[in-house]
């Protein structure tokens, strides 16, 4: 007796031996499948799981409150802490899968047919009973799991690609936004708009890896313009609104293959008369090399890379990605991907970690008025530093969106560099995820730049949504004043 897909009838216990045991239908000497079998004992006959009939997009980023739209069948109505979107875990790469879910906040609709969610980058594992900003989304499989307890079987038509995520902060359920991600973003933290960047005294002592992570941090910097500079007169002893670059023990339960670590930490701050966060940022970083590594490669030509050594370079350039507020990526060919191999050169940072990269700078320059959020980091003044040489992918050729001004009073004013697909949907949400906009254009329009009356809206902050085609292409918050 064959027993198709048994999962798909989860409440039937099948005992397969003693089912083929009593197996007699034999044609021509060949076992036959019976055409019934019958099962005694319950079988939930209302009891209708969710199905999944399509998700849209399936390319989109994790932690910038961009949304995917979860279409189907049986999905019920929503019950705080029960109805549930499984995301796959990227904090530790492809395998073994994990699954995640959402913060409360992050759920922006749900009918029985229809949800909306945004991917999340502060997360609680399916064996957790905390949410953590170290567990956030990643690509693979999205399951739906309704009030009853009754979940989707995910198929391959379920799978996202999440293509690059950014650091959260969260607040809780006696906050405003009740217990939402905050994306952080990256601040003066040394009076020159921008942080300074210490290494320990064993490390300057290192010439060869000193270089090997200043080409790291010239890379990031030629890219992004992340400002990012070095002090070697800070003190030793306090490295608070700083960067440290050292050798050491990595912590507790750190994997024996880990080569780095960069613990990164992060404040909120609020909208002071809405008494409401807006916006979480960083407040210092410390990237750690393993000091009980031994075959370290630290050479600029990678000619003598082997499979016996760990590149510092590549390394540097991944931790470097931790400290740009970038999450790991569980598509294996990006720099942010969750390891690195002896013998791997990642010098070249990807497409995806360079939109990612350049999304939290974008976010790092706005000024929000009324808050008490520190001020912005600023671009850096890379004329100083030989950018021929550092290795890119160029994406100067991406479809770009920029709004102005902001903060705004009257009138948003909304235009396109480059659209090679129609525009579809442009979209407002206040600072709960209550949709206040929502309206459509033509790329000629866009193109040659479009106007929003938003005088009648409240004071605050808002985020506006921009949808080319299928795909969510952008998300960009706006102060009103």
């Amino acid at each position: 007796i064959v027993v198709q897909n048994p999962t798909a009838a989860p409440n039937i216990s099948y005992n397969l031996a003693q089912m083929q045991s009593m197996s007699k239908y034999f044609e021509a000497g060949v076992a036959q499948n019976f055409d019934t079998v019958v099962v005694d004992g319950d079988w939930k006959v209302f009891n209708f799981d969710p199905d999944i009939n399509s998700i849209s997009p399936k390319i989109i980023s994790g932690g910038t409150n961009e949304t995917i739209t979860i279409k189907g069948s049986n999905f019920g109505t929503y019950v705080e802490g029960v109805s549930k979107v499984w995301f796959y875990d990227a904090s530790e790469g492809d395998e073994p899968v994990i699954l995640v879910e959402p913060l409360f906040g992050d759920y922006n609709y749900w009918d029985n047919t229809k949800i909306i969610v945004q991917v999340p980058s502060f997360s609680k594992r399916e064996s957790g009973d905390l949410f953590r900003s170290d567990v956030y989304a990643g690509n693979g499989l999205v399951k739906v799991c309704n009030a009853n307890g009754a979940c989707s079987i995910p198929n391959s038509l379920d799978n996202i690609t999440v293509k690059f995520s950014v650091y959260n902060d969260r607040t809780i359920s006696s906050e405003v936004p009740k217990n939402a991600g905050l994306s952080s973003v990256l601040r003066d933290a040394n009076g020159e708009h921008g942080i300074s960047i210490k290494f320990s005294p064993e490390f300057s002592l290192d010439a060869d890896a000193k270089a090997s992570i200043m080409r790291a941090i010239n890379t990031w910097k030629c890219t992004t313009k992340v400002n990012w500079n070095t002090d070697e007169n800070a003190p030793n002893n306090d490295i608070l609104d700083m960067g440290m670059v050292e050798y050491g023990d990595l912590p507790t339960g750190t994997g024996s293959t880990t080569w780095a670590a960069t613990p990164v930490s992060t404040n909120k701050c609020k909208d002071i008369s809405l008494d409401a966060y807006v916006q979480a940022y960083q407040m210092e970083f410390k990237i750690k090399f393993n000091r009980n590594v031994n075959y370290w490669y630290k050479l600029e030509s990678s000619s003598g890379l082997n499979g016996t050594k760990i590149d510092m370079q590549s390394a540097a350039l991944h931790e470097f990605g931790h400290a740009h507020n970038l999450h790991h990526v569980n598509g294996i060919s990006s720099v942010m991907y969750f390891s690195i191999s002896k013998g791997e050169n990642k010098r070249t940072l990807q497409p995806y970690d360079i939109e990612g990269g350049k999304w939290v700078i974008n976010e790092s320059f706005a000024i929000i008025n009324g808050s008490d959020c520190p001020l912005p980091m600023y671009p850096a003044d890379i004329s100083g530093i030989d950018c021929s040489s550092v290795s890119t992918v160029n994406i100067e050729s991406s479809e770009t969106i920029r709004t102005y001004p902001n903060p705004v009073s009257d009138q948003l004013h909304i235009i396109a560099k480059k659209l090679s697909v129609n525009l579809s949907m442009i979209e407002i949400y206040d600072i709960t995820g209550h949709k206040v906009l929502s309206t459509s254009a033509q790329n000629s329009d866009i193109m040659n730049g479009i106007t929003l009356d938003i005088g009648n809206f409240p004071q605050g902050l808002y985020v506006l949504k921009v949808q080319i085609g299928t795909m969510s292409f952008s998300t960009i918050k706006f102060v009103k004043q």
